[in-house]
């Protein structure tokens, strides 16, 4: 039920000492986090606080249209939830050059998605766990309409759509860590601790939409993503090999390891 009242509330004082700034802070532009910095009218979010620094705060102030924060969910820590339908945040002063370099970024997401549409459409039409708001990036899931094979995916719109996109052990029942990057021409895609899957792409081609969270592209009813966000970070500048790891382990550790509430995988 979406609440109307407002009763604010921002959480995770504890999340914030359990959890810890992330390892690896040069070039991030972006970080939110279910524990910390979640401003909520009931159980909606009205808000979700940028812990970057950068104050690229989300929000939504059509009530119809917020996710809700669902305490408890994961490793009995809370999780944002969309609902598919409306719900989105967004930054409306914040184009996609303040957050990404159109040449270089990294991207990390711990998410579980509840639903994974399946459509012969352009991969900007697809649940898009983040993205912008004109369709020149974002993380997306989709399933393929023929083969019905589900993926996440990276995905880069230069002069082409370029996606860069992991289908091995992905599915709907498991919480889990997303890596996803772009530099030297090559975009990437990584879950777990797997091998990266990439492909060649070029810079992006659009910088002036806007950062939404919960959907990217697309007229309204498509592209909304259902599912669960825990953490996002974005950095403008492609990490090294060793950054990489230390924010994947740093994330794993905060919300995919030790006791588990459901089955999670994560960063090795």
């Amino acid at each position: 039920m979406k609440h109307a009242g407002l009763a604010a509330m921002a959480l995770g004082l504890w999340g914030l000492a359990a959890h810890g700034a992330p390892p690896v802070t040069s070039g991030l532009k972006f970080h939110v986090r279910a524990d910390v910095g979640v401003i909520t009218t009931g159980s909606n979010v009205l808000s979700w606080l940028d812990q970057s620094g950068n104050g690229v705060n989300v929000t939504n102030y059509a009530a119809a249209e917020r996710p809700v924060l669902v305490n408890g969910a994961l490793r009995d820590k809370p999780v944002v939830r969309f609902d598919g339908v409306t719900d989105l945040l967004n930054n409306l002063s914040t184009p996609l050059s303040s957050v990404i370099s159109s040449t270089d970024f990294t991207v990390f997401v711990v998410f579980k998605a509840n639903r994974i549409t399946q459509t012969g459409g352009a991969v900007w039409d697809q649940d898009m766990i983040l993205g912008d708001s004109a369709g020149y990036f974002g993380v997306v899931v989709q399933s393929n309409l023929a083969s019905g094979v589900k993926s996440v995916s990276m995905y880069n719109y230069d002069s082409n759509g370029d996606v860069a996109g992991i289908t091995n052990g992905f599915s709907t029942t498991d919480y889990f860590l997303f890596i996803g990057s772009h530099g030297g021409g090559v975009l990437s895609a990584q879950l777990r601790n797997g091998s990266p899957v990439t492909t060649a792409s070029g810079a992006t081609g659009g910088m002036a939409g806007i950062l939404q969270v919960g959907k990217g592209y697309a007229a309204p009813g498509t592209a909304y993503f259902n599912g669960d966000i825990a953490e996002i970070l974005i950095y403008n500048r492609l990490l090294t090999g060793a950054e990489i790891a230390d924010v994947g382990n740093y994330l794993s550790t905060a919300w995919l390891r030790g006791p588990e509430k459901g089955t999670v995988i994560g960063f090795l």
